[in-house]
């Protein structure tokens, strides 16, 4: 920002505004730009003018005293003579304010200038200043060529030129608006309008364009210029001729009507240019269009702006040394630019106060810039390394202090390094696991389970789950295991982290209250399996009283069969109900939840009031999934009983099972959800419905909704812990008055082959 505002200023001061140094500068830009191609010849050829001087050698052959006036009547012999040789028209840079001292010369002369034609005489403009009351006046008049000279029918213009502080023309000066409000010209824009051959408009040009250094219009004596057989009449015909003093530089020590040249002493015509040569050179600007024009100050400040912003965003982003390789360069570019347009359109600008000023202004800021950010990058750099140090150190210390086993691995296993916890867990110190395969050496975990839990892990970035391993002592270890893929800066894997925390002794509660919530369910199952016995044991007995008195007849047969059936139904209840009280929870085993719904159903059905309508959805094929049957059976027997107990007025209570393939987009809308092939199983009721902050809270232990000794609150976050245990998770869908619908999501079962385990009807 503070760059920003510092090349803003300094290209509203360097080019825009007339003080130092922006005006050295500017000055120095144009006369650069006219030394260098002002042109390099001492006589131009298609010069519209022509110069007469009154040179010091011409007042010698005429025999006119140097310090006094010029005869007038010489005057007169010098328009006869420009008029003859057909000269458009006769300037004069010279003042003729009132009658000379010879009055036959004022009559000779202004005689030819009523025979003469195009005539202009110069007029001075006086300026004087006063102060008054603390204020300065500055007031101006002029004096105009003698009354009778102008009666004659000359025309007159302004002599003066305009300077700058160094006293250097460099402005065209085209007169100025008198008190009425009238144009009063200048001595060369009066010969302007008369010398123009047409009315071709030019572009408004404020600024001399020199055609070449001192001396270079054409010129000649005013002694010579008399003499027709020393300059032919040729040299006068169709051009302007300027009559004016030349310096006597022999005879005087001041240098009258000569003023400083911009083109300096380097081109061995000397240092200063004549006026009346100023006035010739304003002419041919006007006449051939060939002024020079300068850029407006807003384009000026808008460029210098652009190449300051410019320059300095570059030197930022470089070093001290490329960023002045690159300022030379852009200087030579604002070079070349301003050569180009001077040189093809007749523009030119400050140059010199953008290559000169505001490049190497922005430079030596961005050098400065580049230091102090340096300096506070460096100091930053320190804190920086500093502070990472100490919370590397303190990060280590924590990782040490954690209770949590906490291994690195490679992407293929190997172990590279473990907190002092892993001895606390397992028994192994750091040196014994060092360089061993996680799971495979001191650990044992299956071959198949490790490259399972590797691949997820790089594939999906992590990997959350339980692990069963043995220590170093023998003894069995359940972790909950946390796997993180660790990345480069570049994204590209480069190892494993593994955080395993020690949940041994939660899984032998979780196991406890398993056998709990199998007591309490099968305590709720007692009265009605119990009503169904007797059911189905009543005709067994009319049975047996019917064999006593009608064995032979033919009723005995049906009796036999329906006493037969009966006892079948009330064995199958009884199987049911002692494999789910035995609580056996060995091996997973390949299970089709179809089979398990179809069971669950046989039992529901003794169990719900004829004012609940069960019904079960299953399609003709499904995926089997690998799971425990007897942990299974309580997860559907659980969401079973809490579905009839939600609805105590009756409704519907739905079991289905489908198959899911779940992709990324899925799974933002289901929490716990990886994307993957599932079993889907849905039991839904049309009860009352759950609030939503109801909703987020049914899995916690021991909180429930249903009345005091109603319920343990233990069993949906039983269900749950089943659920996760074999790699599921559970979506819950409910709204007050809408019933309540809870989605499990099984693994798909795939065999070591690598295809897809199924099972169709």
């Amino acid at each position: 920002m503070w760059g920003s505002l510092l090349a803003a200023v300094l290209s509203f001061w360097l080019v825009t505004l007339d003080s130092l140094p922006g005006a050295l500068l500017a000055r120095a830009s144009y006369d650069s730009l006219t030394s260098w191609f002002g042109g390099r010849v001492s006589v131009q050829s298609n010069s519209p003018a022509v110069i007469v001087y009154l040179d010091l050698d011409s007042h010698f052959k005429l025999g006119q005293n140097p310090a006094a006036l010029w005869d007038r009547a010489l005057h007169a012999r010098l328009i006869r003579r420009l008029t003859a040789a057909g000269a458009k028209s006769i300037v004069f840079d010279v003042l003729f304010p009132e009658a000379g001292p010879s009055p036959s010369g004022d009559q000779a002369m202004e005689e030819a200038i009523r025979s003469g034609g195009q005539i202009i005489l110069g007029a001075e403009l006086n300026r004087t200043s006063r102060a008054d009351s603390e204020i300065s006046v500055v007031s101006q008049s002029l004096t105009k060529p003698w009354a009778r000279f102008l009666a004659a029918g000359a025309r007159w213009g302004i002599a003066d030129l305009q300077v700058d502080e160094d006293f250097v023309p460099r402005q065209i000066f085209a007169g100025f608006k008198n008190q009425a409000g009238s144009d009063q010209k200048s001595l060369a824009q009066v010969a302007a309008d008369y010398g123009r051959s047409n009315r071709t408009y030019c572009p408004r040009a404020g600024w001399i364009n020199y055609g070449g250094p001192p001396f270079s219009v054409p010129h000649v004596g005013y002694a010579d210029a008399l003499e027709r057989s020393t300059t032919p009449d040729s040299f006068f015909a169709g051009k302007i001729v300027f009559v004016g003093a030349r310096p006597m530089t022999r005879l005087f020590r001041d240098r009258r009507d000569e003023f400083p040249s911009p083109f300096g002493r380097n081109h061995g015509h000397g240092q200063f240019v004549t006026g009346v040569e100023v006035h010739a050179t304003i002419l041919q600007n006007l006449v051939n269009c060939t002024g020079l024009r300068r850029l407006g100050r807003r384009l000026e400040y808008a460029l210098g702006l652009a190449v300051a912003c410019f320059s300095l965003w570059i030197f930022t982003r470089l070093g001290i040394g490329s960023g002045g390789f690159c300022g030379v360069g852009l200087s030579g570019l604002v070079a070349g630019a301003s050569v180009l347009v001077w040189k093809y359109g007749n523009v030119w600008g400050p140059w010199l106060a953008v290559s000169a000023g505001l490049i190497p202004a922005m430079y030596a800021w961005s050098v400065l810039w580049q230091g102090v950010h340096w300096y506070k990058v460096r100091t930053h750099l320190i804190a920086a390394k500093k502070s990472a140090d100490a919370l590397i150190k303190e990060q280590a210390a924590l990782i040490d202090a954690a209770s949590d086993a906490i291994f690195v691995l490679e992407l293929d296993g190997r172990i590279r390094s473990a907190n002092p916890s892993v001895a606390r867990l397992y028994g192994f110190t750091k040196d014994e696991l060092q360089n061993g395969y996680f799971g495979r050496d001191q650990l044992r975990l299956n071959e198949g389970q490790i490259e399972s839990i590797l691949r997820t892990a790089r594939e999906q970035g992590e990997w959350l789950g339980t692990l069963s391993q043995f220590a170093k002592d023998g003894r069995l270890r359940v972790a909950a295991s946390h796997w993180t893929l660790i990345r480069t800066e570049q994204r590209h894997p480069q190892a494993l982290l593994v955080i395993n925390t020690d949940v041994t002794d939660q899984v032998a509660i979780e196991r406890d209250l398993l056998r709990l919530q199998r007591v309490e369910s099968v305590g709720a199952l007692t009265n009605g399996i119990v009503h169904d016995i007797n059911n189905a044991l009543s005709p067994i007995f009319l049975g047996i009283e019917g064999l006593r008195s009608e064995l032979p007849t033919p009723g005995a047969k049906r009796t036999l069969d329906l006493m037969e059936a009966s006892a079948g139904r009330g064995a199958e209840m009884l199987r049911q109900m002692l494999r789910f009280a035995r609580g056996d929870e060995g091996m997973k085993e390949e299970l089709d939840l179809r089979d398990l719904v179809r069971e669950i159903e046989q039992l529901m059905r003794t169990l719900l009031s004829g004012n609940i309508h069960f019904q079960s959805v299953l399609p003709r094929a499904c995926w089997l999934i690998s799971g425990n049957s007897t942990q299974l059976h309580q997860v559907l027997l659980n969401l079973c009983l809490n579905a009839r107990d939600a609805m105590p007025s009756g409704g519907d209570l739905t079991v289905a099972v489908d198959q899911a393939v779940l992709t990324k987009d899925d799974c933002r809308a289901l929490p716990e959800a990886l994307p993957g092939e599932y079993v889907l199983l849905v039991v839904s009721d049309s009860g009352a419905g759950m609030a939503p902050e109801i909703v987020g809270r049914v899995f916690e232990p021991f909180f429930t909704t249903k009345a005091p000794g109603m319920g343990t609150g233990l069993g949906l976050s039983s269900v749950k812990r089943i659920v996760t245990r074999h790699g599921g998770f559970i979506a819950v869908r409910s709204e007050p008055g809408a019933g309540t619908a809870i989605e499990i999501y099984w693994p798909r079962l795939r065999t070591e082959a690598g295809l897809t385990a199924s099972n169709s009807l």
